[in-house]
């Protein structure tokens, strides 16, 4: 048995952490059906990420090598997002959700704080030879920004990407904080996607204007992989894109994940 947290930002923009009990042999839809059933949210609403990267339901908990009390970051979608009771329901033992469980980080390893500019702050667990790079694109890839527009800072300096975490002697008593740019000219109109290049699953977030059509991200594409427009597909939800169609037709939002079928 493992013991996990979820952590997650709620209908009053507060965020907590539920800890739930597994088995390392179960996969991770029987710990999403535990937090959507905990927490009354629908689990086609809610999406799991560890160090910035996706993790698909049907994966298996021990290939992740999770820790005891590791936590993972729970993606909930604005519209599903409960305010929650003022008293809660205390927890069966089955589910086992304690509300003060203690962290025992690994010895190579350390817990530090990203925080937002409107407060909001995470916890990444990184390993102190670990580069600057890979957490700025861990907190990209979990809030769905290009990591051009953010960079991290610590007392008020900017973080050189290239270092490593060591190099900035970073422990757990330290913030990290991170500052994004403003995007000219963006209007509501401007949101971001995740595209998933298959068959390799490698992920990119993109900002595109809903209006424009969707071949303007596949020449985007085309541009910065060398590749031939003819010889890529965008597909939503099994359906393919036509490239002349504006975004729109596909009742793009923001958030989405579009497969690109090379």
């Amino acid at each position: 048995m493992l013991t996990l947290g979820v952590q997650w930002t709620h209908g009053d923009n507060g965020q907590q952490t539920d800890n739930f009990r597994v088995l390392k042999k179960n996969t991770f839809q029987t710990l999403l059906e535990q937090f959507c059933q905990f927490n009354k949210l629908q689990a086609t609403s809610v999406r799991f990420v560890y160090d910035g990267l996706p993790i698909e339901p049907q994966n298996v908990i021990e290939v992740y090598e999770l820790e005891e009390n590791d936590i993972i970051n729970a993606i909930v979608e604005k519209t599903e997002l409960p305010t929650p009771p003022v008293a809660p329901t205390p927890p069966k033992p089955a589910t086992t959700v304690a509300t003060e469980a203690k962290t025992t980080p690994a010895t190579n390893t350390l817990r530090v704080k990203v925080k937002q500019a409107n407060g909001k702050a995470e916890i990444y667990r990184i390993s102190p030879s670990m580069k600057v790079e890979k957490l700025l694109h861990s907190f990209c890839n979990v809030h769905k920004l290009p990591p051009e527009e953010v960079s991290l800072k610590l007392f008020g300096s900017a973080l050189d990407t290239s270092q490593t975490i060591d190099h900035y002697n970073i422990d757990e008593h330290d913030i990290i904080e991170v500052e994004c740019k403003q995007l000219p000219l963006e209007d509501k109109n401007t949101v971001s996607v995740s595209l998933r290049f298959l068959p390799s699953n490698d992920t990119e977030v993109h900002r595109i204007n809903t209006t424009a059509l969707v071949e303007t991200l596949i020449q985007k594409i085309c541009t910065k992989r060398q590749l031939e427009a003819q010889k890529i597909r965008f597909k939503i939800d099994g359906e393919v894109m036509h490239p002349k169609q504006p975004f729109t037709n596909y009742d793009i939002e923001g958030e989405e994940l579009i497969d690109v079928v090379l």
